[in-house]
């Protein structure tokens, strides 16, 4: 396997479970436990996953205006390969706040 390929497997591997600790409202300590991940190792990941995000290309965003209740779950797709999946009735700050741990702009 390339070095390269070894690398993005790794990054795509982290930023799941960055998603994942956002998603589960745990203490980064307490996921990192539950897990049985080190927690330097995590935050690590964490700050590396932020600093390619700030260096990569600005992305360009549209615009989506969601009915204040949804009738349906709704999913967005991340060009990481990443899919958060948005039950219905879903807390629009919490899901803002999901978007930011993530450190990536849905497609």
């Amino acid at each position: 396997m390339a070095q390269a390929e070894k690398r993005q497997g790794k990054v795509k591997h982290w930023q799941n479970v960055v998603v994942r600790q956002a998603a589960s409202g745990l203490s980064v300590a307490e996921f990192c436990r539950r897990e049985d991940i080190a927690a330097w190792k995590f935050h690590y990941w964490k700050k590396q996953l932020s600093e390619e995000h700030d260096t990569a290309e600005v992305p360009k965003f549209q615009e989506v205006r969601m009915a204040d209740v949804i009738d349906e779950p709704a999913e967005l797709l991340f060009p990481n390969g990443l899919v958060l999946r948005i039950p219905t009735g879903f807390d629009e700050g919490r899901l803002r706040r999901l978007i930011d741990a993530i450190g990536v702009a849905p497609c």
